[in-house]
């Protein structure tokens, strides 16, 4: 307590009102009060709690200790895990006088901090800007309780404790109470409610013997440290101060983000525009207005882990029946999680993930416009609304879509007749009715969402056990109240709103259902709109004013009832008005969010020590929930004579959630510190700005610019001279300053790039020509027959060298943000001084980047495009040059001339740069060595070739159509690279209703479509089909079946006719039908790795570990297919322990935390593949990437076994995650993310900002952006799928190597080039620099290395051949090895059982 003199005479601040101005009334009431108490000691006792404290009510000091404060240490005591938001109200209470000018300072915690109001906007906006800020602090305001509806004046004990009135007990133990209305403790009370950011009350009074609370949330970072946090909290006031110390205690798990306990809370649109606009709509043109409003009340919602849904149909598109079936386009930034992003301002829980629900037909709304088409109607308009969430792509199509018919009706057979019409439209149905009622009389229904207050035991576990057997209907819960559950009247204890996700966890429902979330206006009870500030009652009537024992009540009276939100402007009652655009939360919706994390404690506790133990907990807190609760008589469930079950006091229900947490630590990996110590500073590599390269050929043309020409495989900018570098190179391996010298083994593509550059006097160089009609047996493309390049440019039968005219893109902007300059590309990187630990700083701008708005090549367009081209003067162009070494190529040296002709019509100056080319003895395998997986966007290729993203079906498998996919698979084919596509055929009724395909229809939808067959049996990659090259003849070894998690799209939880069978036995149904077919398919086929892609990037780990559990559980053929999801390790591991392949992406990571959960995943059984990531775990995918990044992923992938890599797009011509159009591709670099400003370092900046991101092939045929269309019917590679083959290749030299070499000799090789790569990095918060080589030349040295020690089977150890032992060379083979080299191989076996 703290006590500070308070003398009349002392000046009192005075108040001001919201508008600025001082209110004269409240200083004059003040003054007086004040100078008639000249010798009391002012009193401001300070608190916490997480109860609720009426406005009226002084605790005595005694009474505050708890688990939260320490009123000895003056210590507040948090705890929470990750991804939580823990809170605490802070309670103020002025004892004999009033307190003036109060304010509270709390600026946050270490690293956790909170909002910065320095300058606001005037529209008060900021108060809905989470990214940089983690606790907030709101003003409190009350609500006078008045009265209450549902007084159960036969048992008091069904009353919130503080409405009882004075009670003995009676019969069968009932509260027979005693007394009136105002012997209710809480009657007349002001109860805590409205949390009003604390920015619109800086300084606030508080009446003589009154309290107010200040209410604190804190949110706790995924990335937080565990640990201890501590910081003060200042309260001040006009006569005194108060400090305390506010301690976080941040645990070592993490909760999900999506919400463990599903939730559903609509609001009133209506409303909220009568409130915020003067009117119940806007016009059309209008809507877009109102949307940040709209979008602030989701995102608040989210903020407690509630999913707030809205009605489904726009007004505004009545007219167009197609668009009237289909979401608004507000909405999808709600459902894909894009409104959930700091693009739209928003961090916290569920960043980035979509609320994954959404009514068609909120409240029955249907009705208005489908009820009148019958069941024709509703079958046309639930299958739009379901092929628009299907089509939808990921996550939209993770969406839980349902059919909302109506709401508590009670025409069952109607409803019935609903329901049956709903079955195989794709949506299933809901109604609100109670469970026995839906298995009574509408058994067709799917989702029975039910209310209890009371309920008959025996009738529901009859109706449940029934609903069981029948697989229908799935039980959701909604509003509700005593005995039951808790419930959400404002005269509620703060733990009523945290024990209804306890129930609803305990009895397994899938979703609580919260009626409305902004009832403004009572029009249920003819009424208008409520001050919903300055008045408790929101719904039914008064029709007493002075009950004897209710005080104000009457037909369905609630306080509270239908608002969790409070209009943050009010047009309709001005003086409540806050004018700020976005809503506030009430308490009760705080209370709520408690229980749901409560409940995600629960599922973690549970995966880490099984059911037995949370089912303890539950018994122990919520021992009789929902239907629990028994009524003495089955035929009149409306009474009963009980005692709410769980404990109201919410200390109880902290020290549980502290033991669970106590508990689930036991299992979490420790981690000593979340800041590891910087690294030594590695010697650095030299800086290189440029190419490889030891000289240049110049030649002169009368009339032009002079040519220099040189030779690299390096990434040579279009501004960039060889005179800027030459100085600082010595000869590479591949030009020598006059020749090109090459080498590579059979079956491989060795590839250069001549560089020719114009001075910078003369106008440029034009007419150029460039040709390598041959080099010894090795053929360029023949001249095609006619002037339709397609078929010539994509027939390979006849063709080993292709050359290719490169198309530059501009970087205007960086992809990603490093505060360390050596984590940048070369080319990136600013000039800048080594800070601690070595990490590179600088404080230079954007243009001190060397690459900074410069043309890097990327477009590989075939040259027969370009027959001739001019060369601006200062500039550079590239021309790069595959040859691909056959299979039956002898080994030996081959030799021959590059042409470049400069001047009119071909004939004028020829210049010839010379090529030797050596072939070593050995082949390259067929199958690549390094797996890799790359989808294709087909919606993309089609807008870009034929101009819409579709074709009938009937056109789907023509010639036409079958040569342009068929060229996609064959050009990554071509580069070594495995591509994948969408696994459904949703052309099989068609094909079927045509007689074009036979059998069950149902067997065959769960088929791969035709084309996929010729990919699958190698049909595609056959000099039938004009291919030849690396694979050749062979199939595709990847199979996803349900790419990015379609399979979810495709209503495997039902059979043929609709009827809900179960995820569990649809997966043993469809996945057996996947399996048979690959099983009866030729050899070829049936070993193709067939694998279900659960989901992409999800947080919900509760779904993938459900879903994983029941593939585990599949019995059948269909047992044999793995499950596969893209996430963490580490969060697979600890949370989806059932998953059968992880694909997690990295660029930074916790060492020790990856090292555990690689073991774990051993130890599982978990297979890892990785996929994107990027520096410093490694190379770059980004276009201003250096030529050696994309080599280096597939040494990293070796060098820790990584079984696969999955970039996860290459025609990603439409950049709609950012909700931008089509992208020229051919012109602009940026192809992912928004450009949302011109950063002073890093150029264009913004949300996910991407350089080529998802764009690996580019259009040969550009509709969308004809002046950029080549015309051709194909696509052309980039030069980093080419540098992306020489990875893949180069760890085919691996094998080899350590086929003939060793294990622990390759193992060197790959410590050498790629010593830290992937989790051997390091943390986020420290920057190693770049472990491999930045040089192409380094690389090449150490594959001529290795070739020549494959070649000679290590003939350069110099040992006598005498005591050869034997080691491993293939599966049961064996082969002699020089005895040093054997000395080095540490126990190693020859058939793996054998003696070394």
């Amino acid at each position: 307590m703290e006590s500070v003199a308070c003398g009349w005479h002392r000046w009192i601040a005075p108040r001001r009102g919201r508008s600025g101005n001082t209110r004269l009334s409240d200083l004059a009431v003040l003054w007086v009060a004040m100078a008639a108490l000249p010798n009391v000691q002012c009193t401001l006792e300070v608190w916490a709690t997480e109860e609720k404290v009426w406005r009226e009510e002084l605790r005595p000091a005694a009474s505050h200790a708890s688990r939260l404060w320490d009123p000895q240490q003056r210590t507040i005591a948090l705890q929470g895990g990750r991804n939580e938001v823990v809170s605490f109200g802070l309670v103020l209470q002025a004892e004999h006088v009033p307190a003036i000018g109060v304010s509270v300072d709390f600026p946050g915690l270490p690293g956790l901090r909170a909002r910065n109001m320095s300058a606001p906007r005037t529209d008060g906006s900021e108060l809905f800007d989470w990214r940089s800020i983690e606790v907030e602090l709101f003003y409190v305001r009350y609500l006078q309780i008045r009265g209450i509806g549902k007084a159960y004046t036969y048992d008091e004990r069904l009353l919130p404790s503080r409405m009882q009135r004075p009670w003995t007990a009676g019969h069968a133990g009932a509260g027979v109470g005693e007394g009136s209305w105002e012997d209710r403790p809480g009657a007349l009370k002001h109860w805590p409610e409205i949390a009003v950011p604390l920015e619109l009350h800086p300084r606030f009074n508080i009446s003589t013997n009154t309290s107010q609370m200040i209410w604190v949330d804190i949110y706790i970072p995924r990335g937080a440290c565990p640990g201890e946090r501590s910081g003060p909290l200042r309260i001040l006031w006009t006569s005194g101060e108060f400090e305390v110390n506010v301690s976080l205690r941040i645990r070592r798990f993490t909760l999900p983000d999506m919400p463990t306990s599903k939730t559903m809370l609509p609001y009133e649109g209506g409303d909220i525009l009568r409130r915020y606009y003067g009117q119940n709509w806007v016009h059309c043109s209008l809507q877009h207005t109102t949307r940040a409003l709209f979008d602030r009340h989701y995102q608040l919602a989210w903020r407690h882990k509630v999913a707030m849904v809205s009605g489904s149909f726009d007004a505004c598109v009545a007219e167009e029946a197609p668009k009237h079936d289909e979401p608004h386009p507000f909405d999808v930034a709600r459902l894909n999680g894009q409104l959930f992003t700091a693009a739209w301002n928003y961090s916290g829980p569920g960043q980035g993930v979509g609320v994954g629900i959404f009514p068609v037909g909120l409240y029955g709304s249907w009705r208005r416009y489908w009820e009148s088409e019958g069941l024709a109607g509703m079958k046309l308009h639930a299958e739009r609304w379901r092929d628009w969430f299907r089509h939808a792509g990921a996550p939209l199509n993770w969406t839980e879509l349902f059919l909302y018919l109506i709401d508590e009706s009670h025409n069952y057979s109607q409803t019935e007749m609903w329901a049956r019409w709903a079955q195989g439209s794709g949506l299933r149905s809901m109604a609100t009715l109670p469970m026995p009622r839906a298995m009574q009389f509408v058994p067709s229904l799917d989702i029975a969402c039910s209310t209890l207050g009371f309920a008959s035991t025996m009738h529901w576990e009859a109706a449940l056990a029934n609903a069981s057997r029948q697989g229908r209907p799935e039980l959701w819960m909604y509003n509700g109240g005593r005995p039951a559950a808790g419930g959400f009247s404002i005269e509620e204890e703060a733990s009523a709103p945290r024990s209804i996700p306890w129930a609803m966890y305990k009895k397994r429902i899938a979703r609580y259902f919260y009626w409305m979330s902004t009832y403004y206006t009572n029009y249920q009870a003819g009424e208008g709109g409520v001050d919903v500030f300055s008045r408790a009652q929101t719904f039914g009537r008064i029709d007493v004013t002075n009950d004897p024992q209710k005080g104000e009540t009457g037909w369905m009276y609630g306080n509270g009832d239908g608002v969790l939100m409070y209009p943050g402007t009010d047009l309709e009652f001005p003086e409540s008005s806050y004018g700020v655009p976005g809503p506030f939360a009430g308490l009760r919706l705080k209370y709520w969010r408690r229980g749901l994390q409560d409940v995600e404690y629960l599922e973690i506790l549970r995966k880490s020590h099984g059911e037995a133990k949370v089912d303890a907990i539950l018994r122990k807190m919520v021992p009789k929930v929902l239907w629990e609760v028994d009524v003495p008589d089955p035929n009149d469930p409306s009474w009963a004579r009980t005692n709410t079950s769980w404990p109201e006091a919410w200390e109880e229900w902290e020290k549980v959630r502290f033991e669970i947490a106590d508990l689930i630590e036991e299992e979490e990996p420790f981690e000593p510190s979340c800041v590891p110590q910087p690294p030594e500073a590695d010697e650095r590599e030299e800086s290189e700005s440029c190419h490889e390269t030891g000289g240049a050929l110049e030649w002169h043309v009368l009339g032009q610019s002079s040519l220099r020409a040189w030779v690299t495989e390096e990434k040579v900018l279009r501004e960039e001279h060889w005179a800027d570098c030459s100085a600082a190179r010595t000869r590479s391996s591949l030009w020598n300053g006059s020749a090109v010298r090459l080498f590579g083994a059979r079956n491989e593509v060795v590839s250069f790039s001549l560089v020719l550059e114009a001075g910078h006097t003369g106008g440029g160089a034009h007419d150029i020509r460039v040709s390598l009609p041959r080099l010894g047996e090795l053929r360029a493309r023949p001249h095609p027959a006619s002037d339709d390049l397609s078929d010539a440019l994509f027939d390979w039968r006849a063709t080993e060298i292709e050359l290719f005219y490169v198309r530059y893109l501009q970087i205007r902007g960086l992809s990603g943000s490093y505060g360390d300059e050596r984590m940048w590309p070369t080319r990136m990187q600013r000039p800048y001084m080594a800070a601690a630990g070595g990490g590179g700083l600088s404080s230079a701008g954007w243009k001190a980047r060397p690459g900074a708005d410069k043309h890097y090549p990327e477009i590989a367009v075939p040259l027969e495009l370009h027959p001739s081209f001019n060369i601006s003067a200062g500039e550079s162009q590239m021309i790069w040059v595959d040859m691909y070494l056959p299979r039956d190529l002898p080994a030996g040296t081959r030799s021959g001339e590059l042409e470049v002709r400069i001047g009119p019509d071909g004939n004028g100056q020829l210049h010839t740069v010379p090529i030797l080319l050596t072939i070593h003895d050995f082949a390259l395998p067929e199958r690549p060595s390094a797996k890799t997986m790359i989808p294709i966007e087909g919606g993309d290729v089609l807008r870009r070739f034929i101009g819409q993203n579709w074709v009938h079906c009937s056109k789907q498998s023509n010639e036409e159509m079958r040569r342009l996919w068929e060229r996609h698979w064959q050009v990554a084919w071509r580069h070594k690279v495995h591509m994948v596509a969408g696994s459904f055929d949703e052309c099989k009724n068609y094909l079927h209703y045509m007689g074009l395909i036979e059998g069950d229809l149902e067997v065959l939808k769960d088929t791969p479509e035709f084309l996929s067959v010729l990919r699958l049996n190698g049909s595609s990659f056959t000099s039938a089909r004009n291919y030849s090259g690396p694979g050749e003849n062979l199939s595709l070894e990847l199979f996803p079946i349900g790419l990015y998690g379609s399979w979810s799209r495709r209503d495997w939880d039902k059979n043929a006719s609709g009827a809900d069978i179960g995820l569990e036995a649809g997966f043993t149904i469809h996945l057996g039908r996947w399996e048979d077919w690959f099983r009866a398919q030729a050899p070829e086929i049936s070993s193709t790795e067939r694998f279900l892609y659960l989901v992409d990037e999800s947080h919900d780990y509760e779904q993938i570990e459900a879903w994983a559990a029941m593939i585990n559980g599949v019995t059948g053929s269909g047992s044999s297919i793995p499950s596969m999801a893209t996430l963490n390790l580490i969060d697979a591991v600890a949370q989806t322990p059932s998953l059968d392949i992880t694909c997690s992406t990295l660029g930074f990571a916790p060492i020790a935390a990856w090292k555990a959960a690689v073991a774990e995943a051993e130890r599982l059984g978990m297979r890892l593949w990785l996929y994107n990531g990027g520096r410093p775990a490694h190379g770059s995918t980004n276009t201003e990437g250096e030529a050696t990044d994309w080599r280096s992923i597939p040494w990293a992938m070796r060098k820790h076994g990584i079984e696969v890599y999955f970039y996860w797009m290459s025609t990603y011509y439409s950049n709609y995650q950012a909700g931008e159009g089509a992208t020229n591709v051919f012109r602009t670099a940026k192809t992912f993310g928004k450009h949302m400003e011109n950063s002073s370092t890093n150029g264009e900046a913004g949300w996910m900002y991407g350089n080529g991101d998802g764009v690996l092939l580019y259009p040969g045929t550009d509709i969308s952006f004809p002046q950029d269309s080549y015309g051709v019917w194909g696509p052309f590679a980039s030069l980093r799928m080419k540098y992306w083959r020489r990875g893949l290749q180069d760890v085919e030299y691996l094998e080899l190597f350590k086929q003939h070499c060793g294990e622990e000799l390759m193992q060197s090789v790959l410590q050498r080039v790629v010593p830290t790569v992937l989790w051997e990095v390091g943390e986020a918060n420290w920057f190693p620099d770049i472990s491999w080589p930045q040089r192409w030349d380094a690389w090449e040295q150490v594959r001529q290395e290795m070739a020549r020690g494959i070649e000679s089977a290590c003939a350069r150890t110099k040992t006598t051949t005498t005591d050869m032992p034997v080691r491993r060379y293939a599966a049961g083979q064996c082969v002699q090895i020089p005895l040093k080299v054997a000395q080095k191989i540490r126990a190693m076996k020859c058939d793996g059982a054998g003696d070394p």
